[in-house]
């Protein structure tokens, strides 16, 4: 790459890949013009990425610029033959681009490149596209040696009318793969053969039982299904549980929303909580926040910091709907995992002089109240935030190293760079996960 291409872009004098990559998705949120005037250049330092970061950064450009992203990923798709990079770009030209431009690109790529990775991203493209394909060209690559290619495959025949395809979908239940076995479940369900329940119910391999109540969400409000995904809530697998909770907000209703909430409640990991809580406001978000403020008065009166810091935490996800007067009491609390989580979830929210009431928390006894404080803290203009971090990053204690790296990561950006690498050196393992968790993000 020339220098030239450094200058068109800012990164004249930065070797490292990691902090051209941070600089362009900056430059991207800052000035996307000046990204897709330099779309060669742009692409000559990605084909000069390893694909794990080539792949990062191009999935947050595409995020940062949406739409307008789309000519630049066109140009991409011609200049970089790396079939792992090509079989992303065309997932996300079907995504922002659906259009008869990209079907045409699809079908193009599919003729044209035999690299399975990026015939089944053709074929789920496609897809994705809702392309009507002929079943004949459909069915040639369910035969294919490769798994990708034979899911993908079933995923575009989905989109299609499938009346007398239930032979082709019985055969395809003995496939090897497990994502192919879900998908034909799929397509026998949606012709009245309900195999899928008993698959799921009799499944043990982990890919399997995954990949099947992914499935679930065709069943709408079949009772049998939804007690299966239920009792798949209280899996020690999080994948499990994230895949059941996402099932089953996408087919609840009104009515299931207290029962979601009080499960999700109790429910190991953050993530899986949130997510019920993103699947149920798109069922109808002023119940859903009625019904989580109402808990959180239920749970506070009986005294149970556990669920209270978890209600908080998914009040969090909550918008228009919050109600900050209610939750404002609790950055206080005596608790630590309620305070920290009411930090969290406010802090960004207070403004002027309330947000002075943080700078006490600087000094709780709890390092992730610290760090949590701190994050809102720097953010809004304070620089003793910074001051304390470094603190903590010094402590004897690992748990106030690591919450330091937490908090370091968060803020991100090259003011904290040189505080994570020094991190990556630490005797405590969490902190040099986190340290690396931040700086390879």
């Amino acid at each position: 790459m020339t220098s030239e291409n450094y200058r068109d872009l800012e990164l004249e004098g930065l070797k490292d890949t990691g902090l051209q990559a941070f600089m362009l998705h900056k430059l991207g949120r800052e000035n996307p013009v000046r990204i897709l005037q330099a779309s060669q250049s742009v692409i000559d330092v990605l084909k000069g990425f390893d694909p794990p970061l080539a792949l990062r950064t191009l999935d947050r450009l595409v995020e940062t610029m949406g739409a307008k992203f789309v000519p630049f990923l066109q140009q991409l798709l011609k200049h970089d033959d790396r079939p792992i990079i090509r079989a992303r770009v065309l997932y996300h030209l079907s995504r922002k681009d659906p259009s008869e431009s990209t079907q045409r690109i699809l079908n193009q790529v599919l003729n044209g490149i035999d690299h399975p990775r990026v015939r089944a991203s053709c074929l789920s493209g496609l897809s994705r596209v809702r392309s009507k394909i002929p079943l004949k060209h459909i069915k040639s690559h369910l035969l294919n040696e490769d798994p990708r290619v034979r899911a993908s495959a079933l995923e575009l025949l989905l989109a299609h009318d499938i009346k007398g395809m239930k032979e082709v979908f019985t055969l395809l239940l003995n496939d090897e793969s497990p994502r192919v076995k879900a998908l034909a479940a799929t397509g026998l369900w949606r012709l009245g053969d309900p195999q899928l329940l008993d698959l799921v119910r009799d499944a043990e391999e982990p890919n399997l039982r995954r990949s099947l109540l992914h499935a679930l969400r065709e069943t709408g409000r079949d009772m049998k299904a939804r007690t299966l995904l239920m009792d798949a809530l209280g899996s020690s697998d999080e994948t499990i549980r994230s895949i059941a909770a996402t099932s089953l907000t996408k087919v609840a209703e009104t009515e299931d929303i207290p029962q979601l909430i009080a499960r999700a409640v109790r429910l190991p990991g953050r993530e899986t909580k949130l997510e019920i809580i993103r699947g149920l406001k798109s069922v109808d978000p002023f119940y859903t926040a009625r019904i989580i403020h109402s808990m959180i008065d239920r749970v506070d009166r009986r005294r149970d910091p556990r669920d209270l810091s978890s209600l908080i935490t998914m009040a969090g996800e909550l918008s228009s709907d919050l109600d900050l007067e209610q939750l404002s009491s609790y950055l206080d609390a005596g608790d630590g995992r309620v305070r920290a989580n009411a930090i969290e979830v406010i802090g960004p929210r207070l403004r002027g002089d309330s947000r002075l009431r943080l700078i006490g928390a600087l000094e709780s006894e709890f390092p992730r109240v610290r760090a949590n404080a701190a994050i809102v803290l720097w953010r809004a203009g304070y620089h003793i935030a910074m001051v304390e971090l470094n603190r903590m990053l010094s402590d004897e204690k690992a748990v106030k190293r690591a919450s330091s790296a937490y908090a370091l990561g968060q803020i991100g950006g090259l003011v904290v760079e040189s505080k994570l690498k020094r991190a990556l050196e630490d005797s405590d393992e969490r902190t040099r996960r986190l340290a690396y968790q931040a700086l390879a993000a």
